[in-house]
């Protein structure tokens, strides 16, 4: 999994055909990366000529649910030759409309729940996170159900 831009918004081709290259016989994914591109189209068809295997992306928009109009035209120019990959925002409350919606056959999603620490003693005195992340005391993780869920979601049509 990689993504490389030139400076103009463009895929950097010479070095992603060099990692491409060096990858294999591994599957290759080119990563958001590919959200931050100019033009997605033109750089979608610069990653299939270079034989990329898959690109993540959310259709350049923060989420997938938000970019899924751009998703569906990105599954269409594709034509089977590279595999969209659908992510950032997936949940099991929209997998299966994405799915629909857009024609992406693959997801990447944490699926995951947010914890309170097994810490007993918490310092009031001190924080190691700032204002804007989570507390030292909550961790996320991967929820096997939300796992299942979404499985079942994407696979019911």
């Amino acid at each position: 999994v990689f993504g490389i831009l030139n400076s103009n918004g463009s895929v950097d081709s010479k070095r992603t055909q060099e990692l491409t290259h060096r990858a294999t016989p591994l599957v290759t994914t080119f990563h958001r990366a590919f959200d931050m591109t100019s033009n997605p189209y033109e750089s979608l068809d610069c990653l299939i000529d270079l034989g990329l295997d898959m690109v993540l992306t959310s259709g350049q928009k923060p989420t997938a649910w938000e970019g899924r109009e751009t998703l569906k035209a990105l599954v269409e120019q594709t034509r089977n030759r590279i595999e969209i990959m659908a992510g950032s925002g997936i949940s099991k409350a929209n997998v299966a409309d994405i799915i629909r919606q857009t024609g992406i056959t693959s997801v990447h999603a944490s699926a995951s729940g947010t914890y309170e620490s097994d810490m007993d003693y918490r310092n009031p005195e001190m924080t190691m996170s700032s204002g804007f992340l989570p507390s030292e005391y909550i961790r996320r993780q991967t929820q096997v159900e939300n796992v299942r869920v979404i499985i079942m979601s994407s696979s019911s049509d």
